[in-house]
């Protein structure tokens, strides 16, 4: 499968270039929809705990204990994690910890808005997968966010430092 930004949406594709579903994310993540053919569900964030409602109902809760910790999918036994590498991406892995589904990004450099997902267990619903899109978008926009503090950080400190020796 394969998801891509395109007109505000990320919406994924199975292999087939089938439309699965969609997802519209607001700037802080703090109210996103996501469509799956005609349903539609809305994930409402406060703080590190998620409600995914569907027609106004609770579907699952999100819990999160850290903004780079797993987040638990209520309900299911399974957990949203990121990958430890230098590849990064987000998985989904069940009780046992065996991974059901990896998502990357297509460019391991830059971020084009392109995602390759592996569903490695069939019996993973579109929602699930919708989720760690979910959840890869918005740890890939912390981190980022985190960078950019960092690289702010470094260029004052060397800059102190610089006017200090001359």
């Amino acid at each position: 499968m394969i998801a891509r930004l395109e007109d505000n949406f990320y919406n994924l594709y199975s292999d087939d270039q089938t439309l699965v579903g969609q997802i519209k994310i607001d700037d802080n993540f703090i109210e996103t929809e996501i469509f799956i053919n005609d349903r539609i569900y809305n994930i409402k964030r406060d703080k590190l705990a998620s409600v995914v409602l569907e027609n106004d109902k609770v579907k699952v809760n999100l819990n999160q204990k850290s903004n780079f910790g797993a987040i638990e999918i209520s309900g299911s036994g399974h957990k949203i994690k990121g990958i430890s590498s230098y590849k990064g991406g987000t998985k989904l892995v069940d009780n046992q910890n065996k991974t059901l589904v990896k998502i990357n990004n297509e460019d391991i450099i830059f971020d084009k808005k392109n995602y390759v997902i592996d569903v490695l267990d069939k019996k993973v619903d579109e929602l699930e997968i919708l989720l760690v899109l979910y959840a890869h978008l918005q740890g890939s926009a912390l981190k980022n966010k985190l960078a950019f503090f960092v690289g702010v950080f470094i260029a004052v400190a060397v800059s102190t430092i610089l006017s200090r020796i001359m």
